[in-house]
């Protein structure tokens, strides 16, 4: 007999009324979790493949606040918690329309939507950005990028400082960049030329360990959690991907399959898996189940190297979002086919992130004009294009800053820009 997905309310006992169906449903995924606490979600939630920050506080109303949370928050909780969010997001929005006054009212205009809160340029003007990533340090955000010498920089974005705890030896290349948590502190895990992959305290501005096995330049690299071990995953120029333990600073698999280069992974939960999922200078997209550290599925279609990769629910189903031959291409992981192409896109793509935005799932996709497209996947259209670099968009990433969505550019201009999203649509 199928049993219910986690958290899935089944026939005896149903909750009264849509709202209270929609908070029982979230009771019960956190019991059937084993009821973490709300810092621990929290600190999954920042393990999440796109980086937010939630606090504890913030958890607390979203399980047992007495409003109807918003929905891209709450989307994260069930995440985090190993839920449905497809499901979750139905109860959602029965429960949002049981707010709905029976007798019509007249719709007032649309207020207007403010100016941007924040624009923010963080610059080093010797520095092209390679490579960067996003992180929450004791609640403020971090971006940590790498550069065509080998430095590795944490710039504190609020306060637009950097420092720089080290670089990778011998003036290599530092392009591939990653955060996550380790032991209850945030690090990253960066990769370059020298062939090495580096761990960094963010606390402490010092590096913690260096991991070797490659023998190319690394070129990607994606963080996951596996069977409780915090992991990361790289991509080289050598063909190989490699699974590391972060903890015992130890390599756990070699991953053999693509023919060419690997410069862009990321980790996504499929099918109740931790799978890695890669894209090729084979112009292929990969699947890795990372516990048997097996290749589960070659996906084709692109006509050039597959230069960027995210994953995001679409649907309810997980998908991969791919660039790198002027076209960006969405894939059901699931049923291991493509669902469809943004043919025109136009530029080469360097960089793709994706996030949910009221209600439904954007790409932000960055090119080699400088720009950052912004598509909603569901109407298969561009929304708007974040224009600002005066080079390559080499890196994105989606993330809270200030309460609100934010996007966050790295470029080979030598420049980070921080946009608020939302605004910026609405006003461009």
């Amino acid at each position: 007999m199928q049993q219910p997905a986690k958290g899935m309310l089944v026939a005896n006992g149903p909750a009264t009324g849509p709202e209270e169906t929609f908070r029982t449903a979230l009771r019960r995924l956190h019991l059937e979790a084993g009821e973490p606490s709300l810092r621990e979600i929290s600190r999954r939630i920042e393990r999440l493949p796109v980086p937010e920050y939630v606090s504890h506080d913030a958890v607390h109303r979203i399980l047992s606040g007495p409003r109807l949370p918003r929905w891209p928050r709450t989307a994260l909780v069930v995440t985090a918690l190993g839920g449905d969010p497809g499901h979750f997001h139905q109860l959602w929005i029965a429960a949002k329309l049981g707010h709905v006054p029976s007798a019509p009212i007249q719709s007032a205009p649309p207020a207007p939507v403010p100016p941007p809160i924040f624009r923010k340029t963080l610059t080093h003007p010797q520095a092209q950005v390679l490579g960067m990533a996003c992180g929450y340090l004791h609640g403020r955000l971090l971006a940590v990028t790498g550069n065509g010498g080998g430095d590795v920089h944490v710039w504190d974005v609020a306060a637009s400082s950097m420092v720089t705890p080290g670089s990778h030896r011998g003036a290599a290349s530092a392009r591939a960049v990653a955060c996550t948590d380790l032991d209850g502190r945030l690090i990253a895990v960066t990769g370059g030329g020298d062939c090495a992959v580096r761990l960094w305290d963010l606390a402490g501005h010092r590096q913690i360990a260096v991991l070797e096995g490659h023998h190319g330049t690394i070129l990607s690299v994606a963080c996951a959690q596996l069977d409780g071990r915090a992991v990361a995953v790289t991509g080289s120029s050598d063909c190989t991907l490699r699974l590391w333990d972060l903890s015992e600073h130890s390599q756990i698999a070699v991953l053999h399959g693509h023919t060419a280069g690997v410069p862009s992974i990321t980790c996504a939960p499929l099918q109740g898996r931790t799978v890695a999922v890669s894209g090729g200078e084979d112009c292929t997209l990969r699947v890795w189940d990372l516990t048997e550290g097996t290749q589960t599925a070659v996906l084709k279609g692109h006509t050039n190297g597959v230069g960027a990769v995210a994953c995001g629910l679409f649907e309810g189903r997980l998908v991969a979002i791919t660039g790198g031959d002027g076209s960006v291409r969405v894939w059901d992981l699931a049923a291991r086919r493509e669902l469809f192409a943004l043919q025109e896109h136009g530029p080469g793509t360097l960089a793709v992130t994706c996030s949910e935005l009221e209600g439904r799932l954007v790409a932000i996709v960055g090119d080699t004009d400088g720009n950052a497209h912004i598509w909603d996947l569901s109407e298969r259209r561009r929304l708007g294009v974040l224009q600002g670099h005066h080079r390559r968009v080499t890196s994105v990433a989606c993330t809270q800053f200030e309460e609100r969505l934010a996007v966050v550019t790295g470029s080979s201009d030598g420049s980070v820009r921080v946009w608020d999203l939302l605004a910026e649509l609405h006003n461009g």
